[in-house]
């Protein structure tokens, strides 16, 4: 496809290699944005499971075949190979149509962030994760011509001459159109069984998002219940320490590991409970799906999930590490149907009127002509 059009195109750099919240907030921001003006498309690096998605949804992308940097890198390491990649970058904007670069995960502002000011091409960083020292992590976000934070957690993490100047705006969220009947026979499908309840876990499998304690909570229920326990997410670094872990607590036979699911949203919906026990989240996207889904969450007392749940309001929040502590809120939901409901409703409606995508894309769509009207 050709990028060149009369409308301004805003190009969304990202690697391909992977799909996650990050990439599901930019393209509902992707949709949204022709009604406020612009156009939109995905510049991809290589072929993956990105592409596959976005062909899927039938979003504009085009294939760069672009160096990136690379994360195994660090310090001078880094910063050079960062300067090394600008350059062709650089060359491809210039020839290009794009009237600005939205940047959301590290790889990509350490790639675009450089090249975007050598061509004088507006770039928008969006930090949707805890700050990180890196001389050229600050190098980027100092150079970026506007910051955008997915939450105070967020931004208060950075330093402060860049805190002070980043906005923080929300995540964009869809919500789901709800057929319980049919996502509860999807979800049966999927575990190859009937068993009530269904409790879910959803991230990727790496120790940030504690699936171990995930896992020590379900033992602990399936004392008590009849529950069925699915992690939702791409493996990561530990799969088979974690498969063992269900072996030497005896519940082989009450997980499933169902991987990365582009039906998620809809195979939520069919679920009775969802358990979030990460840690440093800098927002907490699945809580909100859970809550438009209407299933009731407990989660970790961490991080961004505090910006979106009030306790004993909006869901639970526990003590994090403590599987005990999961537990007990989890048979609280199982056992008290009007507290879950009173829960679930008013999850719900906050949600609904926070975290519209066509109120989201207005307020991007805003910083976009701003920085515009400044060339």
């Amino acid at each position: 496809m050709s990028i060149h059009s009369p409308t301004p195109t805003i190009g969304f750099p990202f690697v391909g290699d992977t799909i996650g919240g990050s990439h599901l907030s930019a393209l509902l921001l992707m949709q949204e944005l022709p009604n406020f003006g612009f156009r939109a498309v995905a510049l991809v690096h290589r072929n993956g499971p990105l592409t596959d998605y976005l062909d899927s949804k039938g979003t504009n992308f085009f294939q760069t075949s672009l160096p990136y940097f690379d994360t195994s890198r660090s310090g001078i390491a880094a910063l050079a190979r960062s300067l090394s990649v600008a350059p062709r970058i650089a060359s491809f904007l210039r020839r290009s149509n794009i009237s600005l670069v939205h940047v959301n995960d590290g790889r990509m502002i350490a790639s675009w962030t450089l090249a975007s000011r050598l061509t004088s091409c507006p770039v928008v960083i969006h930090a949707r994760h805890r700050w990180s020292q890196s001389r050229l992590a600050y190098m980027c976000f100092r150079l970026a011509r506007k910051r955008v934070a997915i939450s105070s957690y967020v931004r208060d993490s950075m330093p402060t001459k860049l805190a002070e100047s980043t906005m923080i705006i929300s995540n964009p969220f869809e919500a789901p159109v709800r057929d319980y009947t049919s996502a509860r026979k999807s979800m049966f499908a999927l575990i190859g069984r009937e068993r009530h309840p269904l409790v879910a876990f959803a991230g990727t499998l790496v120790e940030q998002k504690r699936p171990s304690v995930f896992l020590n909570t379900a033992a602990y229920l399936s004392r008590k219940t009849d529950a069925h326990f699915v992690l939702f997410g791409r493996n990561g670094d530990y799969l088979d320490d974690l498969k063992q872990q269900t072996t030497q607590l005896g519940i082989i036979d009450r997980v499933t590991f169902a991987g990365f699911r582009p039906d998620f949203g809809n195979l939520l919906t069919g679920c009775d409970l969802l358990i979030a026990p990460a840690v440093n989240e800098g927002h907490g996207r699945v809580l909100v799906e859970a809550m438009l889904a209407r299933v009731p969450i407990i989660a970790a007392d961490s991080g961004g999930h505090r910006e979106i749940i009030q306790d004993q309001k909006t869901g639970l929040l526990v003590t994090p590490d403590n599987p005990g502590a999961f537990s007990e809120a989890a048979m609280l939901f199982l056992n008290e149907s009007d507290f879950r409901e009173k829960i679930i409703e008013t999850a719900w409606s906050w949600a609904s009127s926070t975290f519209s995508p066509r109120q989201h894309a207005q307020q991007i769509a805003s910083v976009y002509r701003s920085l515009m009207k400044t060339l």
